[in-house]
């Protein structure tokens, strides 16, 4: 695209940008240097990407959690993404959880063989064993499902990683469906595309919460691992702790 409309052009996705415009004209910028300028203009509350992920916002607004407030823009927005940099994004935190990535990648790799003939869902359960790693602190070991030392959370895990890669990876596909954007979303109907991602939302979230309980609760007890000691959710509670503290 760049070699043939060069270091800035446009194009169109129906359904996402502005939703005045049915063409959905997204603004390409390849100049690194161009682009900081347009970042540094969108001030304290920048437009950003996750605004256009409207069917996970949904989810959110329907099941009345303030945590869907990241699929938005305004003060709540900047609240959760400071705290989400910090500990999460910042270079010198993403340092910290590299010990635990590079072991759950090392047992993901020995998974390989068994997916030769499904890559996409093998790649699926490597994201989600690092992604443990580095939230819970914790080797899911699901890409590899002829390992010998599975947990007994095993299957659950299983499900974890699929129902959120089923509903996320629908709802994106949803972004390019013009039914859905153009007559389904303002109209209000719950298509079964969109009660699908809601139904695979509903099992992750379910499975989420049950294991940041058990954590917390293994945290009272002063039982967690060095790789759950480690991780973001470990750091998240001490935060949240210290503030309530000081409120």
């Amino acid at each position: 695209m760049r070699k043939r409309y060069g270091d800035f052009f446009t194009w169109g996705i129906p359904g996402s940008g502005n939703t005045l415009d049915f063409k959905g004209t997204i603004h390409v910028i390849v100049n690194p240097r161009e682009m900081v300028k347009v970042i540094r203009s969108g001030g304290q509350y920048p437009s950003g990407l996750l605004e256009v992920l409207w069917v996970t916002s949904k989810w959110f607004e329907m099941r009345k959690m303030k945590s869907g407030a990241i699929f938005k823009s305004g003060p709540e927005w900047h609240r959760m993404r400071k705290f989400l940099q910090t500990d999460l994004l910042h270079p010198e935190s993403a340092r910290g959880y590299t010990p635990a990535m590079i072991q759950a990648a090392g047992l993901a790799s020995k998974g390989a063989p068994a997916y030769v003939s499904d890559m996409k869902k093998y790649l699926t359960h490597c994201s989600f064993d690092l992604f443990s790693a580095v939230l819970f602190g914790e080797m899911t070991n699901t890409a590899n499902p002829n390992a010998k030392n599975k947990s007994d959370d095993f299957q659950t895990n299983i499900r974890f990683a699929e129902s959120t890669a089923a509903g996320l990876g629908e709802s994106i596909n949803i972004l390019f469906d013009p039914f859905e954007q153009v007559i389904a979303n303002p109209l209000g109907i719950t298509t079964k595309r969109r009660q699908f991602c809601f139904d695979n939302f509903d099992i992750t979230w379910k499975i989420a919460l049950a294991k940041i309980k058990r954590f917390a609760e293994r945290m009272e007890r002063g039982e967690l691992t060095a790789n759950e000691v480690n991780s973001y959710l470990f750091r998240a509670i001490i935060i949240a702790k210290r503030k309530r503290a000081q409120i």
